[in-house]
């Protein structure tokens, strides 16, 4: 039992020691999350949260502009707590999660900015309309999960107006500004 411990502490150790190059990682959805804030009548914080992110992150720490990040937030997995409202927001009044499921956000290019930080910029897609996005994401380390699988994760939090986007159902009650904070774990899928 001693011996199985020491081999699982070494390889939870392993990866802070190891220089990695570009690899393809798909987002472990019941390890990432995506939740949000809102204003509500302008004042009380509100959050809620989408339960289900699908995608890739493709990641090189020596190239950090050959790194790439495609994510998928299904719309219909919008949990605020409450059955009723979360029927309302999925309505076409909001998500009109029937006729869009996916919000999704696609990357253009990677710069490293700091020593675990890095620009990612790229197209935000909700209901049909694409808009730019830059946001900071915070590189979190690597690490094995209890099968042994390589894993890597980010962190970032940004805001967009709903606005921006077609939503407008709710305002002034239900803020404008949307504050995102998204944790994405992936597990190795390939490597280069």
């Amino acid at each position: 039992m001693k011996k199985i411990a020491a081999a699982l502490a070494a390889m939870l150790l392993m990866p802070a020691a190891v220089s990695w190059g570009a690899d393809s990682f798909c987002v472990d959805p019941v390890h990432s999350t995506v939740v949000f804030h809102i204003k509500y009548l302008g004042a009380f914080p509100f959050e809620g949260r989408f339960n289900e992110m699908t995608g890739t992150i493709v990641f090189d720490e020596k190239k950090p502009n050959e790194s790439r990040v495609d994510l998928v937030v299904k719309s219909a997995s919008i949990d605020t707590g409450n059955e009723t409202r979360d029927t309302h927001l999925k309505s076409e009044e909001y998500f009109h999660s029937e006729k869009h499921p996916g919000i999704t956000f696609e990357s253009d290019s990677v710069r490293k900015t700091g020593e675990n930080t890095y620009e990612v910029k790229g197209r935000l897609t909700m209901l049909g309309k694409t808009r730019p996005l830059s946001v900071t994401a915070r590189f979190e380390g690597r690490g094995r999960d209890v099968a042994g699988n390589l894993c890597t994760g980010f962190d970032t939090t940004f805001t967009v107006k709903r606005s921006d986007f077609g939503m407008t159902a709710g305002r002034p009650i239900v803020g404008d500004e949307v504050t995102l904070s998204i944790s994405a774990v992936g597990t190795l899928v390939t490597a280069k």
